[in-house]
């Protein structure tokens, strides 16, 4: 095994079925339950070497809780993916940083054809809808697992005009409406972001709101809070028409362009009504947390970057000293704080003239760096070799 990070781009040579781990320190009696979680399992098709850890062909791992013990499961995801390439014995569908030469020349044909089949290499994230459970990366498309055995029931493919081209991997969930939300991408002349709403049992997404973008950015999850959803647009971007017609991964066809700074596209659940704000250019994977605090909207997210410029918030409705920081490490936790806030000359808010326009502050905190191990492997397992 090679050290350090690039053991985590190695083959699983083997899989698990039911093997008891070691447990290090103790696990209360009362936690039971299943764990699952999914991820890059295969870097290798024939020929083919797969480039980046949202490439690697997904495999599902489930641990099982009860009476102090982890018995641990994994299983192959059988996407469209796996499949063509066990049955080719090499990729065929474009990754987010890898890409074989028979994908480079189907992108043309998405353009002209959104609906066009693409892969679903569900590797990111998992998720539950209702009594489904659902593997999910950036392609619109799910993959539904059964939670006992791990076994691949299919791909979801929703019953909508919609033609989306990306979606985040990390949806949230409406606990009043039982559904889940996401953010969409359409690809085009004029792209545009779509928040989307789909219900348990249902296979058409309704769309909340929309916001058009001339270069959209990278948006790889958003932030949720009572009455607002967030999407941090950065300064990752990218030029639709390259996209779809250049011979290169996903990934490599965005540019940072930090004089574009970031949007801040802020969606208002009572008035169904997106408001937008501008800062100084950052990239974020990852929304944190979200919440409200008096007249105060505060995103929490992991921020990557060199610079950023902070200012004290007058008359936050939380304490604590705002300060301006002429560098901080990549990686850092950030936080967005938006208020409704008078401004001077500043019209009144388009839906209710009653509430002042969005003002915007940014202050650095830094993020907790423990992280507990529990869970080790123990000794020979059993091996099953893939299929």
């Amino acid at each position: 095994m090679r050290p350090g990070y690039a053991s985590g781009f190695e083959t699983m040579r083997s899989l698990v079925n039911d093997r008891p781990l070691e447990v290090t320190g103790q696990l209360p009696d009362w936690l039971r339950g299943t764990l699952i979680r999914n991820g890059p399992g295969l870097f290798e098709a024939g020929p083919d070497r797969l480039r980046h850890w949202f490439d690697g062909l997904a495999v599902l791992h489930q641990f099982k809780l009860g009476q102090g013990q982890v018995h641990y499961r994994s299983q192959p995801l059988q996407s469209p993916d796996f499949l063509v390439a066990r049955r080719r014995g090499r990729l065929y569908y474009s990754n987010f940083a890898t890409d074989p030469c028979v994908a480079k020349f189907r992108r043309l044909f998405s353009a002209f054809f959104p609906r066009l089949e693409l892969g679903a290499n569900a590797n990111v994230n998992v998720t539950r809808l209702g009594e489904r459970f659902l593997a999910l990366t950036e392609t619109p498309m799910a993959v539904e697992f059964d939670p006992r055995t791990l076994s691949t029931l299919g791909v979801i493919r929703f019953e909508d005009p919609m033609a989306d081209n990306l979606t985040t991997a990390h949806p949230h969930h409406d606990a009043n409406r039982g559904s889940l939300i996401n953010v969409t991408l359409e690809l085009g002349p004029r792209s545009t972001f779509r928040l989307t709403e789909l219900l348990p049992g249902a296979t058409r997404r309704q769309v909340l709101g929309a916001f058009p973008v001339e270069r959209p950015s990278y948006l790889h999850s958003f932030g949720m809070a009572e009455n607002w959803f967030i999407l941090t647009l950065g300064a990752l971007v990218v030029d639709p028409r390259k996209l779809l017609l250049r011979r290169r991964p996903f990934i490599e066809n965005y540019r940072y362009e930090p004089e574009r700074g970031t949007t801040w596209a802020l969606y208002d659940r009572r008035t169904s009504r997106f408001q937008s704000l501008q800062s100084e250019a950052l990239f974020t994977f990852h929304h944190v947390n979200a919440f409200e605090q008096g007249s105060d909207l505060v995103v929490d997210l992991r921020r990557q970057g060199s610079r950023l410029g902070l200012s004290r918030c007058p008359g936050s409705s939380r304490g604590g000293s705002w300060r301006s920081a002429e560098t901080f490490s990549p990686g850092q936790h950030h936080s967005l704080r938006a208020a409704h806030r008078p401004q001077p000359g500043a019209a009144p808010h388009p839906s209710d003239p009653t509430r002042s326009p969005l003002s915007l502050c940014l202050r650095d905190e830094p993020a907790p760096r423990h992280q507990p191990r529990l869970l080790q492997h123990a000794g020979p397992h059993r091996r099953d070799r893939w299929p």
